[in-house]
Parts: C-alpha cells; sequence; structure tokens
C-alpha cells in the first residue's frame, strides 16, 4: 500500500528501486483527491536489463564545438539548425543564432526558477517561471507566471499569474492550442494538499482557461496516479499527460475528460519520469532516472501501449540527464555512467538505441567525473549536448 500524504512541513516523495518496476493499469474507486487505490491490478510488463556496447557506434560522427560559452544548460530547444534557446540554474535565457557557437543572454527571470520553455517558431515563445516566497513552508502559496515572446525574445509579456501554483510544462498542439500543465497546492486543515492544475490558450497564450475540472476528477476516481502532471504530449486532439512518478494519463477532447491509462510504478527512492514521445508503431515511449549513494543510480526506457502493456529496460548506473526521440525511431540520450560501482568516478556518456531501449551503443564517452546535462535537435541527422562548465559537441548522423 502506498499513500500520498502531503503535510504542511515537509513533501515526502514517492520512492522506487530498480528491482521493483511494475507497469499497472488500476480499478475505478471511489476515493480522496490525489490518493492512492489500495489494491493494483497489474497489467502485461515486461522487465529486462538492457544491454549497452562500449563499442563506438559508427554511425553517429562527433564534433567538438568551439563554443564561447562556459555555461552549463539544463534545458535546450533548437526551433532550427541555427537558432535555438536554452536555460541555466540560474533562471537566465540565452539564445544562439549560429548553431551553439555563441550564445547571447536574453532575460534573466530574477528571483524565480524557469520550469518550461516552449518556442513554436523563432519568433514565437513562452518561459514557465516558479516562485517560492521565503515564508513558504512546503511550497504553499508558490507563484507561477507565464512570458511570451513575438519578436524572437527580444521583449517579454507576462501573461499569467497565479498564486499556489506550479507549470512544469509547456506543449502546443497542432491545432495551435497551447497547453499548460501542473500542480495546485492549498492548506486545508494544517495539510497541504495538492491537485493537478491543467490550463489551455485557444489565442495564442494571450488569454488562459483553467480547464484542470476533468483531470481533477480522474484523480478522485481513486486510480493510483503517482505525483502531479510535468509533462504534456500534446497531438491533434489526442493529449497525453505524464506525472513526475510516470502515470500516463489521456483526453481526446483537448483536456475536457480523462481517462487514466497506465504508471511505470515503483518503490525504494525518489527519481523522475518523462516521456519521449510516441514510436513508430505508436507506443508512448518514456524514461527515468535517480540517483542516490544509498541505493546507487539507476534508469529506464519504457514503451507502453494498450494492446502491449509496458516493456521496461533497465540501465543500472547508468543516469540519463536527458534524450530525444528521432522521427527514424531512434534514441540519443546523454548523462553519465558510474562504470565500477555507484561511488566510482563518473564518466559522462551519449548513447543510442534503435530498439525502444533494449539495445544501447555508445557515441562518446567524456572524461572523468564529467556529465553531459542536455541534449537539442538541430536536425534529424545532428543533435547538440552540452555538459559541465560549457562543454558542447554536435553529433552528426553519417
Amino acid at each position: 500500500m502506498i499513500k500520498q500524504y502531503l503535510f504542511v512541513a515537509f513533501v515526502p516523495l514517492v520512492s522506487f528501486s530498480l528491482a521493483s518496476t511494475a507497469c499497472v493499469s488500476f480499478p475505478s474507486k471511489k476515493s480522496d483527491a490525489v490518493r492512492a487505490a489500495t489494491v493494483p491490478e497489474e497489467m502485461h510488463e515486461h522487465r529486462f536489463t538492457a544491454k549497452v556496447s562500449f563499442e563506438n557506434d559508427p554511425n553517429w560522427n562527433v564534433r567538438q564545438m568551439p563554443t564561447e560559452s562556459s555555461i552549463a544548460f539544463e534545458r535546450l530547444q533548437f526551433v532550427d539548425a541555427v537558432t535555438g534557446y536554452a536555460v541555466d540554474r540560474k533562471a537566465n535565457l540565452y539564445k544562439t543564432i549560429d548553431g551553439g557557437i555563441s550564445w547571447n543572454r536574453l532575460k534573466t527571470f530574477s528571483g524565480a526558477s524557469i520550469s518550461s520553455i516552449l518556442f513554436p517558431t523563432e519568433d514565437n515563445g513562452f518561459v514557465a517561471t516558479h516562485t517560492i516566497p521565503e515564508s513558504s513552508i512546503g511550497g504553499e502559496n508558490a507563484l507561477a507566471r507565464i512570458f511570451r515572446t513575438v519578436d524572437g525574445g527580444n521583449s517579454w509579456t507576462q501573461v499569467f499569474e497565479g498564486r499556489s501554483l506550479g507549470i512544469d510544462s509547456l506543449s502546443v498542439s497542432k491545432s495551435r492550442v497551447v497547453f499548460a500543465a501542473g500542480s495546485k497546492s492549498a492548506v486545508v486543515d494544517s495539510v497541504l494538499e495538492w491537485s493537478p492544475l491543467f490550463m489551455s490558450s485557444s489565442d495564442g497564450g494571450t488569454s488562459w482557461n483553467d480547464i484542470s475540472g476533468g483531470l481533477i476528477q480522474e484523480f478522485e476516481r481513486g486510480n493510483r496516479i503517482n505525483g502531479m502532471p510535468t509533462d504534456i504530449i500534446a497531438d491533434d486532439n489526442l493529449v497525453t499527460v505524464v506525472t513526475h512518478h510516470g502515470s500516463i494519463i489521456s483526453s481526446d477532447d483537448l483536456g475536457k475528460t480523462w481517462s487514466f491509462q497506465a504508471g511505470v510504478d515503483r518503490q525504494g527512492f525518489p527519481y523522475s519520469v518523462r516521456p519521449l514521445g510516441r514510436s513508430k508503431n505508436g507506443e508512448l515511449l518514456l524514461y527515468g532516472a535517480s540517483s542516490s549513494m544509498d541505493h546507487g543510480t539507476g534508469s529506464f526506457v519504457a514503451s507502453w501501449s494498450k494492446a502491449a502493456g509496458c516493456k521496461i529496460g533497465l540501465l543500472p548506473r547508468y543516469f540519463l540527464s536527458d534524450a530525444v526521440l528521432l522521427s527514424s525511431g531512434e534514441i540519443v540520450a546523454v548523462g553519465f555512467v558510474f562504470k565500477d560501482g555507484h561511488r566510482s568516478p563518473r564518466t559522462g556518456i551519449v548513447l543510442t538505441s534503435s530498439d525502444n531501449g533494449e539495445n544501447w551503443q555508445i557515441i562518446q564517452e567524456g572524461g572523468p567525473e564529467n556529465s553531459f546535462n542536455s541534449i537539442g535537435r538541430l536536425s534529424e541527422k545532428s543533435l547538440f549536448v552540452t555538459g559541465a562548465e560549457g562543454a558542447a559537441l554536435v553529433l552528426e548522423r553519417r
């Protein structure tokens, strides 16, 4: 039994271990908001340890970038082969117009952290920020804002502000509806309670509508949904939300009604899950990672569909900090690995898989105590990778 109690003093994290992963669906029961059902009903799932070949993949050429920046970027998004945006841990937003050789700081979002960026085009973009007051206990009264630019980041307009909210993801559908997902908090009888947040904008981000009602109802049905929404995959009418702990919830009417699909359910220590997108066969691909001195470092890549259930490939000692899914179906991931156990020097690593994470091949290794942080798509055959202290690579498909 897993219960999610959220007190004012602290917010405990749901946890996992590499040995006890399950992809499950759950019966519908009446329950309090965001509280787990007690009896899970397992669906078909297959777990395995993924294989990694340390022979360099001959299909990729690696080029060290003569970057002028020494900044370790946390997020990257390129809109084409030369124009890209990035953020660091100090809430600075940067732009490149030469494929990552040089970066210009556009704006500092003072007193906040940047939780998400979205640039549908070179000129039009959004930044979501998160500010926690010093007097906050447990994260209540957090302030969420969304800023918009229509001139490539030269000027910004605040288009949304909300108290006791957190916005973790921005996405846009093919029909140009912009979505934002995250969480709401409220203190009820000295207990900090969380509920999901889901908003949409049909006018390019000028105005926002809170359409969380259907998602809250799905949480309240008693399905075992772990964590709050942190990522959105927006197709034409199908919208899929993935929570921090790997629950998958989807809507086929642009967020009015929702249906819980499955969840990557782990127990042991804190972790995070992010979606990669859909494979060529329509499966939803996700990856997760965690690092703990007590339990070691590990990651996984999972594929899920209603027909096939879950396949979960475990990568012990690997930490995947970021990954992209190419249209060819190939996954390219970056992070680090402890080759000789979880207390050995870590080695930065770039690796690739063409079979949904079952088999991996090394593209590039970094030096000792190194790590690759982020990866962005310049084109379908060219990727930009950043590492510690501003090191940068360009990967080119031969």
